[in-house]
């Protein structure tokens, strides 16, 4: 009896400190590449294609493995997946946020660990693979879809500046480059690319400044009974810009896939 008490006083100490997520509110699990400038340092600049396919698809595997996600989004070495918790009666790992933080974590890492391994053409990386995680939830799906929109924006940002960086670099160096581009705000930026190189953001594919996402779609699929619409994974390199059709991201979060397109 006293080993039994003793058992379940030292449990509530782990217990008590385990915040579990507010339930049935839009969840957000994040992704961050850790130190990945250094890690990445001799990849292509601006963009490395292999890399960008590589965290993708380790979004990708996450997504499958974590119940109740309804829309996942990336660009760089950032990702992240929105759940929609009241799609499923029993919340993932109890909504208890270290243990969400540390599985996905897991899953997320060692999913691109194996996707760098096994790149042809294999990706130059300098260091080891760490990915951060954090986790919180959000006080509506309409936030969540806004939430989306400011990470576009924020790929977006990205993207100019890594251009910028790519050309500016070579030829003003460090110190000249960064004091060019201080305070400058992204269509600023843009138009130093153009007068300076005849550079345009639009030359690069959109997943590079827009970012990718994976949703469910439906599709019409032929069986033995005859033609049926069946929700499938999609993975999107070419988006809208989500400020543009905000009822874009909405109508995913809130259905659990996208409408029908012809």
């Amino acid at each position: 009896m006293i080993y039994t008490s003793l058992s379940e006083r030292l449990e509530q100490y782990s217990t008590i400190q385990s915040r579990q997520l507010v339930p049935q509110l839009p969840i957000v699990i994040e992704f961050n590449g850790r130190n990945f400038s250094r890690l990445c340092k001799n990849l292509k600049k601006p963009f490395d294609d292999d890399f960008d396919h590589a965290f993708l698809m380790a979004l990708f595997y996450s997504l499958k493995e974590i119940p109740s996600t309804v829309f996942a989004y990336q660009y760089a070495d950032k990702a992240l997946l929105i759940l929609n918790s009241s799609k499923n009666s029993v919340p993932w790992m109890d909504n208890v946020v270290n243990r969400m933080i540390s599985v996905s974590a897991s899953i997320f890492t060692g999913a691109l660990k194996d996707l760098i391994s096994i790149s042809n053409p294999p990706i130059q990386k300098l260091g080891d693979v760490v990915v951060e995680t954090n986790v919180f939830v959000l006080p509506k799906l309409s936030e969540a879809s806004n939430y989306c929109l400011s990470r576009q924006n924020q790929a977006y940002s990205y993207a100019i500046q890594q251009i910028c960086l790519a050309f500016l670099l070579p030829k003003y160096g460090k110190a000249k480059t960064l004091s060019l581009l201080s305070g400058k705000k992204d269509f600023e930026k843009q138009e130093l690319l153009l007068k300076q190189f005849d550079i345009s953001i639009e030359h690069y594919s959109k997943s590079f400044y827009r970012g990718n996402a994976i949703y469910k779609r439906p599709l019409i699929v032929e069986t033995s009974s005859g033609s049926v619409s069946k929700n499938k994974w999609h993975v999107e390199k070419d988006l809208i810009r989500f400020a543009d059709d905000k009822s874009f991201v909405q109508n995913i979060l809130k259905n659990g896939h996208d409408i029908y397109r012809i």
